[in-house]
């Protein structure tokens, strides 16, 4: 099917201890690229001050929060698959941003002198809240501090859960998660299936 229609990328995450799957998956072609880690928030702060100001982001921004994706980056499926050159995988973060945008997705950023420091995407269902994607320009020191804001944020709005997922290479943005009162909640492994020789 998916030769017919043209598709040449193909990729899932499952639970990591469903055995069947995974051993399925490895038969008709699929390679793992990454473990994955669903990180939850213990509570969500009752109020007092934000760590940062964040606001939604104006339309001229958003090539900011591109260029932002596109350095920001050193894990994640796209980085961990070694199909994939460096530089794909950082144009595939700039594409998501696009497509995030044109979905519709809640975008919060932190700017300071004159520009975008830092930004995250998230997705609202009700109480609870996805952060899809997060980062800050690598001269940033405001990881953890804008995590924080980003949290204080969503509770202000009603969201009374957050959740993201974060590759378990990642050992700087776990521990950040952690400081900030989260925990692990399930563990997922990543598989991909080319169609092709490489990924354009």
């Amino acid at each position: 099917f998916n030769k017919r229609n043209g598709v040449r990328f193909v990729y899932t995450r499952i639970n990591a201890d469903d055995m069947k799957l995974k051993k399925a998956l490895q038969e008709t072609g699929f390679y793992f690229v990454e473990t994955s880690l669903v990180l939850q928030s213990k509570g969500l702060p009752g109020g007092g001050g934000m760590p940062l100001a964040l606001r939604q982001p104006k339309k001229c921004e958003f090539g900011q929060i591109r260029e932002i994706a596109g350095n920001a980056f050193d894990y994640g499926r796209f980085h961990e698959d070694f199909n994939i050159p460096r530089k794909k995988a950082d144009e595939r973060y700039m594409r998501w941003i696009a497509g995030l945008e044109k979905q519709g997705r809640r975008f919060l950023v932190h700017a300071a002198h004159g520009r975008v420091q830092a930004f995250a995407a998230c997705l609202l269902s009700g109480k609870i809240a996805d952060i899809v994607l997060i980062a800050a320009r690598r001269a940033s020191h405001r990881r953890r501090n804008f995590l924080k804001a980003v949290v204080e944020h969503l509770s202000g709005l009603g969201v009374k859960q957050v959740k993201a997922v974060v590759s378990a290479a990642n050992v700087p943005a776990i521990n950040i998660y952690f400081r900030s009162n989260f925990a692990v909640k399930s563990t997922l492994m990543g598989f991909h299936k080319m169609y092709g020789k490489k990924a354009d």
